[in-house]
């Protein structure tokens, strides 16, 4: 059996405010209750809430004091005293829910809700349009991009960093990401940035699972992107066929040529139509896990499924009850 750990660590201004660091003897005792964790590349940013007891014997326990917005927050999981970094970033919102402290999350986006002067650029790539935003919230973070593709015209107008990076990755669908711990902001293309691998046996390491898996061959793609140029000119490409709304990606793009556009076409479609499972499983801390890790799946009963997915999502629960990871996966990889 497992000791489960956690260690919660808060600065402000440089300085720590609270640190409860449980491999010490000198612990800081949190009422904790729960830490929730959600992690993926479509959301722009990871979330991290926790949960503690406000009061202990019908007093109030004054926790603000340790925890306020725009600290700088690391919390990291684990048993028997060793430790993984789960989540680091900043508290965005503290508030009680009935006798409940809630502290809600986020990672480096807290940084780019700052307001950008206003600009329009005649023509701009996405690495050098995310460096300016990177500069104008005096931002630390290296740019990590490897897409080559130029806006013909993006205006800024009355925006913070976080409108202008929600806007391309809504138009584009790329993953857009920051790795806190290295200061980095990632730009890259959906499925193709590797951050580790990780085994799930059914037998060994998978509490639960709630998977089905879908053959390309079983199911309809349909990509259409729309456009319009430098001149003013409108254009739509489209790729595959399909008839419900679901199985078509839309992506409107404020204004890029029409070469980059039709690549963009093929690369979107040829991202999304592999075989894949839809749903999640469920397992323990242990093995780490996180957005963009391969996961090789072992299943006995259905050999013929046994390959490697790209994980999608990850949402890591802590609580007395003990510590797991709901893994979402998603396209086949090999």
């Amino acid at each position: 059996m497992y000791d489960m750990n956690y260690r919660i660590t808060t600065k402000r201004n440089g300085v720590i405010i609270i640190d409860t660091d449980q491999t010490t003897e000198n612990t800081r005792y949190l009422p904790l209750i729960s830490i929730n964790i959600e992690t993926s590349f479509q959301n722009l940013t990871d979330f991290a809430t926790i949960l503690m007891s406000g009061f202990q014997m019908n007093n109030c326990l004054n926790l603000e004091r340790f925890f306020k917005t725009g600290d700088s927050i690391k919390i990291e999981l684990g048993y028997d005293k060793v430790l993984v970094n789960e989540f680091e970033g900043y508290i965005d919102k503290v508030s009680y829910n009935k006798n409940d402290f809630v502290i809600k999350c986020i990672d480096a986006l807290y940084l780019y809700k700052k307001a950008l002067t206003s600009k329009e650029f005649k023509s701009i790539s996405i690495f050098n349009l995310c460096q300016y935003v990177s500069t104008e919230v005096n931002s630390e973070f290296k740019v990590i991009c490897d897409i080559e593709m130029n806006y013909d015209k993006f205006i800024i107008n009355q925006a913070t960093g976080f409108d202008v990076l929600k806007k391309i990755a809504e138009e584009t669908k790329f993953n857009i990401y920051f790795n806190t711990e290295k200061k980095e902001l990632h730009i890259h293309p959906p499925f193709v940035e590797k951050t580790g691998e990780v085994i799930y046996d059914f037998e060994l390491n998978v509490e639960e699972y709630d998977l089905t898996y879908i053959s390309k061959d079983d199911k309809s793609l349909k990509v259409v992107i729309e456009t319009t140029d430098k001149n003013g000119k409108q254009f739509k490409f489209e790729k595959g066929n399909a008839e419900n709304n679901s199985d078509i990606i839309k992506l409107n793009l404020s204004s890029i040529s029409k070469e980059q556009a039709e690549k963009l076409l093929e690369t979107t479609y040829n991202n999304n139509f592999r075989d894949r499972y839809e749903g999640s499983l469920t397992g323990w801390l242990i093995p780490f896990c996180s957005p963009g890790h391969t996961a090789k799946i072992i299943d006995k009963d259905f050999p013929q499924n046994r390959s490697k997915y790209y994980v999608e999502a990850v949402n890591t629960i802590f609580s007395e009850n003990g510590g797991k990871r709901i893994v979402k996966l998603g396209f086949k990889v090999g």
